[in-house]
């Protein structure tokens, strides 16, 4: 009976941390969604090109690929 209770404790313990990271994931992805429309914005207008544009891209990139893997494993 004790292991039932404990499981199901830890069942919900899970359950809430999965929440608050599929909460963060796309807390972060939004984060990059508006990074990259700010940045097509830049490129769109071309008022002051950002000269560490290309690094910073490939790191949003390499961010939101780890967190869609994330998300997978999370779901």
């Amino acid at each position: 009976q004790k292991w039932i209770e404990k499981s199901n404790e830890l069942k919900e313990k899970e359950t809430e941390e999965e929440k608050e990271l599929a909460n963060k994931i796309r807390d972060s992805v939004a984060k990059i969604n508006q990074k990259f429309a700010q940045v097509r914005l830049s490129r769109n207008t071309n008022a002051q090109p950002d000269k560490g544009l290309g690094a910073n891209t490939l790191l949003l990139i390499g961010g939101g690929i780890i967190l869609f893997l994330m998300g997978g494993l999370v779901s």
